[in-house]
């Protein structure tokens, strides 16, 4: 595959396969040896050293990707635009037919009777940063002519329904080595994975959502670098943060001031050059200012 048809590949699947949620993802034709992308499913928390990948050829044994292979090699999240039917249709209730999205019959945070109500939010975990997550891999170079399937696994379990690729019945073609404007320098592509990060996530009184929620983390720094904290849906959240020196503090609210209806809305990430993070304190608060008890957060580490 070369690069152009590598860009067209990704932009293809980029718009796509988002749009679908990835769940079943799209085929692709190439030559053994040439790198293909694929999609992996909706917003998948992983990485390459937690990726085993399983190549089943139209004849001949399956080839297996431990974790770690460079065979993989990039895995990245991709994200609808800002403005797709998809994210419009699930902040406004605008119902786009054609585009698979009907009238939100049970509101468009809610599983209701018709089909786009059903689709946006449950199928996303009704977490609020929407993303699909692509594989780019090398083929082996002694596949066999015909369909073979790509199943992608984490801790021996199926993330998703296997890809199907055309293996052409032409010689193996090279690795693309996804050099910049042909300067025979390979590009970054590793840059777009995602760095080490924690993910901020809260839990509360069932069907009790804040307004907003203040937080406060103790946290330490590598020598170098400084923290970040940055978040998936900005079209959702205000994202408000500092860093004192030795703390992080951080303000979540709505940005149009009226209150979520789902308190995954509120997660976001920490990430940057810190090394540990704490909890120290969490306040929530309804519309009205009045404080909430019984909210907790909890922290999921994730390394690249």
């Amino acid at each position: 595959m070369n690069t152009k048809q590598y860009l067209a590949c990704l932009v293809t699947l980029s718009l796509l396969v988002a749009g679908c949620t990835g769940v079943r993802t799209f085929s692709a034709s190439a030559r053994p040896g040439e790198t293909i992308a694929l999609a992996a499913g909706w917003k998948q928390q992983l990485t390459r050293n937690d990726l085993t990948v399983v190549i089943t050829p139209a004849s001949g044994s399956a080839v297996t990707y431990s974790p770690g292979d460079p065979r993989v090699r990039a895995l990245f999240q991709v994200y609808p635009d800002p403005v797709s039917k998809l994210v419009v249709s699930d902040r406004s209730g605008v119902s786009y037919p054609n585009a698979g999205l009907s009238n939100y019959a049970g509101g468009f945070n809610n599983l209701g009777a018709e089909f786009g109500s059903w689709f946006v939010r449950p199928l996303a975990g009704n977490q609020n940063d929407w993303s699909d997550t692509m594989v780019l891999l090398d083929l082996p170079t002694t596949l066999a002519p015909g369909d073979a399937t790509v199943a992608f696994k984490a801790g021996g379990v199926d993330i998703m329904q296997p890809a199907l690729v055309e293996v052409l019945s032409v010689p193996a073609g090279d690795q693309n080595q996804l050099e910049l404007a042909d300067s025979g320098v390979p590009g970054p592509i590793r840059s777009i994975e995602r760095a080490p990060h924690y993910v901020v996530h809260f839990s509360g009184p069932t069907g009790i959502v804040p307004h907003s929620i203040q937080t406060e983390f103790s946290r330490t720094l590598a020598t170098t670098g400084g923290s970040w904290v940055t978040q998936g849906r900005g079209d959702i959240m205000n994202l408000t943060w500092a860093d004192t020196g030795s703390s992080i503090k951080v303000l979540r609210s709505p940005v149009n001031g009226v209150s979520s209806t789902l308190l995954a809305d509120f997660d976001f990430y920490v990430t940057g050059a810190v090394t540990t993070l704490a909890l120290n304190t969490i306040k929530a608060y309804d519309i009205s200012g009045n404080a909430l008890t019984g909210f907790s957060a909890s922290l999921q580490y994730i390394n690249n």
